[in-house]
This record gives structure tokens, sequence and C-alpha cells, in this order.
């Protein structure tokens, strides 16, 4: 009786860490773009394209947040994996902004990656969005805020 007890007192606890632990997740949307983007289309994009769940997370969870973010794009496939390496030899330092939206396409006519990420100021949540426009070397062809 008490084993039986024990057991179903568990059952709640492990719901919840099980919970906690998806809120705090981070999943990357990665799209292989088809069409040649300008600035006014990606303007578009950064109004449309949002992640709830990150805006309503700490900033100072964003350094575990990041690392998640990339470790699960380089395992979603090759493209993927070139996107996280070039995202993280660009930004190498930084450490309160998590990646939630990938793509690769072109930026009037040149190869370009783009991706979208959560940020926010010290001690705020991240509720700030930032795209970024980047060619194969890493070099910013354009940079967007809201």
């Amino acid at each position: 009786m008490r084993r039986r007890i024990a057991i179903l007192a568990v059952i709640p606890l492990m719901a919840l860490a099980a919970t906690s632990s998806a809120c705090g997740s981070s999943a990357v949307e990665y799209a292989k773009g088809s069409s040649d983007h300008d600035t006014a289309s990606l303007e578009r994009l950064l109004g449309d394209t949002r992640s709830t769940t990150l805006e309503q997370q700490p900033s100072s969870e964003a350094v575990e947040l990041r690392r998640e973010a990339l470790i699960e794009l380089r395992g979603a496939g090759e493209d993927e994996r070139r996107a996280a390496d070039l995202i993280t030899s660009t930004f190498p330092g930084v450490t309160r902004a998590v990646p939630y939206y990938v793509e690769t396409a072109t930026f009037r006519g040149q190869p370009a990656l783009i991706f979208i990420e959560a940020t926010g100021r010290e001690g705020a949540n991240m509720n700030e969005r930032r795209l970024w426009v980047l060619d194969d070397s890493g070099g910013v062809l354009l940079t967007l805020m809201r």
C-alpha cells in the first residue's frame, strides 16, 4: 500500500518536470527558400515569424537555449549543420540570442543564410526579435530588429 502511494505521489512530479523542461525547449524551424528575398520581404518575415515560447523565457536562460537550438539544428541534416556552423562561427561570443527560424535562400540574387533569433536585455525576457542575412562566408548583408 505504501509503495502504491509513493508511486502515485511521484507521477505528478514527473509530469511537472516534463512540462517545465518542455517550456524551456527551443524548436528551430528550418526552411529551404526557393524565392529571392529583398528587404521588404524580410521585414514581413520578421513581423510574421515569432517564437512565443522563447518570448516568455528570461534572457538568463538564453545561453542554454542557444546551445540546445544549435545542437538541434546540427542534428537535423547536412544543410542545417552548415547553417548552425555559420551562425556559430559568425557570432562566437553571442550568449543572449536564440535562433528559432533558419532559412537558406537568396537575398537580392546572392546565396544567403537568413535567420531570426529571440533576444532580450539583461534581466528581461527574450521578447525582441532580430533577423540576420549572412553570405556564405559569414558576412552580414542585412540585419533587422523588432
